[in-house]
């Protein structure tokens, strides 16, 4: 009647799994277990590390686990980096990333803007609704093809930046 639940092991267990499906041993029927008491936390840490191994984490899931992490135990951006084993400034540019628009970021979880990329383009969303329009009076069509091409992932790193520092 008591319930667990699986912290890590999910590859291990889909194993198991399958081969007790295929009936062809009991010796599968039941995967060997080490029960522990994890906390809240040790269990995020846990189950972060495990996705990280199984690559199913996108960067945008990557960085919307550590801001969780964060704000659920609130944690410093060091303590994260120490505790998921990831460096300072690499969780650092995680919560910059998410300031950047929805579409964006979903071209970077669907793989085709790289982070690098859609980093160099944070300065021009950083700006206001206003802002953006004068870059855009100022500049016209180019500027308007160029945050299009940028956001399809269609410019690299460095001549996003350039543009940006241009604009």
């Amino acid at each position: 009647g008591e319930r667990y639940q699986l912290a890590f092991g999910h590859t291990r267990k889909a194993a198991y799994n399958l081969l007790n499906s295929l009936g062809t041993s009991d010796e599968y029927k039941f995967m060997p277990l080490y029960i522990m008491d994890l906390t809240d936390e040790k269990m995020a840490i846990a189950a972060f590390e495990e996705n990280e191994k199984r690559r199913e984490l996108n960067p945008v899931d990557r960085a919307l686990a550590v801001q969780k992490m964060l704000i659920d135990f609130g944690w410093t951006q060091e303590a994260v980096a120490e505790k998921l084993h990831i460096d300072r400034s690499g969780v650092s540019n995680m919560l910059r990333m998410l300031r950047l628009p929805e579409d964006v970021l979903q071209t970077v979880a669907e793989g085709i803007l790289p982070v690098r990329s859609a980093l160099a383009l944070l300065p021009i969303f950083e700006l206001g609704n206003d802002d953006r329009y004068k870059l855009f009076e100022k500049f016209g069509d180019p500027y308007y093809e160029f945050i299009s091409l940028a956001k399809k992932g269609e410019i690299n790193s460095d001549t996003i930046r350039a543009r940006v520092e241009e604009y």
